[in-house]
């Protein structure tokens, strides 16, 4: 069983630079990642990456500045 098996994480920013690196690094560890950002061309081609490699994935367009956008998330 991996560490994070069975949670998820959801990871703001995660098109790009650190988040995309803290998605990649949660993926590997077992956990199910919602990569979310403004850009969503960016998060699904972060998520396609990780779903591609076997990992459980999926991209969201997110505003975190935003109650409304993070509540609907």
């Amino acid at each position: 069983m991996s560490e994070l098996e069975g949670r998820v994480a959801i990871v703001t920013g995660g098109a790009q630079g650190i988040g995309k690196a803290i998605s990649e690094s949660l993926a590997a560890l077992g956990g199910t990642v919602v990569v979310s950002d403004l850009n969503r061309s960016g998060a699904e081609k972060a998520a396609e990456g990780l779903l591609s490699r076997g990992y459980q994935a999926m991209a969201l367009e997110v505003n975190v500045a935003d109650a409304i956008s993070v509540k609907t998330m």
